[in-house]
């Protein structure tokens, strides 16, 4: 089943993201094209990455503004 929003169809069946506006990977820049890969941050925001691998790297340079999952 589908999801409908303003910006974005998240289809939850198989986890693609697809968007009217791509978002960049908040470590590398790629665009985001599966979501899933997010963090929260202390501050309340939240970010998104491209792949696991983005994710790790990001938490690991900034494990003491992130939030524990």
């Amino acid at each position: 089943m589908s999801k409908f929003c303003y910006y974005a169809i998240d289809l939850t069946a198989t986890g693609v993201l697809m968007s009217e506006e791509k978002k960049a990977c908040d470590l590398c820049g790629l665009t985001v094209e599966v979501s899933g890969f997010t963090l929260k941050l202390k501050t309340g925001e939240q970010k998104s990455f491209c792949c696991e691998g983005c994710k790790g790297i990001f938490q690991m340079l900034r494990e003491d503004e992130v939030l524990p999952e």
